[in-house]
C-alpha cells in the first residue's frame, strides 16, 4: 500500500512569495499572538533573510499589515492556504 501525505512535502522547505505560512510565535501583544497562531500568514516579499508576512487583521492591533519574519520561524508553509489552515487546526487540537 502507498500512502501520499501532500501535506507534509513542503516542511523546514524555505518559503516563496506567494506561500502562506504558519509561524513560530514572537514576544507581542496577545491580540496580535493569537493572530499569528489562529491563521495562515502570506508571504508578500523576501530581501535577503528577511520575509514580510501579511495577516489580514493585523491593522487593528498595529499601524502595519504585515510583520517581519526570518528564517527559522517558519513551522509550516504551502502554496494552498487549506493546508496551512488544516496544520493549524491539527496543532490547535492536538490530533
Amino acid at each position: 500500500m502507498i500512502t501520499d501525505f501532500k501535506i507534509f512535502e513542503k516542511m523546514n522547505i524555505e518559503p516563496e512569495v506567494g506561500d502562506w505560512v504558519l509561524l513560530k510565535t514572537k514576544p507581542f501583544d496577545d491580540n496580535i499572538i493569537n493572530i499569528i497562531k489562529n491563521n495562515p500568514g502570506k508571504v508578500v516579499s523576501h530581501i535577503g533573510n528577511e520575509y514580510r508576512v501579511f495577516y489580514k487583521d493585523l491593522k487593528k492591533f498595529i499601524e502595519f499589515e504585515t510583520i517581519p519574519v526570518y528564517r527559522g520561524e517558519f513551522i509550516y508553509c504551502s502554496k494552498n492556504k487549506e493546508n496551512v489552515e488544516l496544520q493549524i487546526a491539527t496543532k490547535k487540537y492536538n490530533l
